[in-house]
């Protein structure tokens, strides 16, 4: 049997789509602090339509895999 995997500390692409998911519905402005297990990540979906994602960045593993 495999490993376990768990939880991601930290998705970009979760918290940008949750943001525009946001500002679709109403509930947000185009910009937003989206808060993480693994940190917290300022959106902003531009008026070029761009999603941008800014915060400091951490290597928080590195490996390699033989395919």
């Amino acid at each position: 049997m495999g490993k376990k995997v768990r939880e991601t500390l930290a998705c970009g692409t979760g918290a940008c789509t949750s943001l525009v998911a946001s500002v679709l519905n109403n509930k947000s402005e185009h910009q937003a602090i989206i808060h993480l297990t693994g940190g917290d990540l300022n959106i902003q979906w531009a008026d070029n339509g761009h999603l941008y994602m800014t915060e400091p960045t951490e290597l928080i593993f590195r490996g390699e895999m033989e395919i």
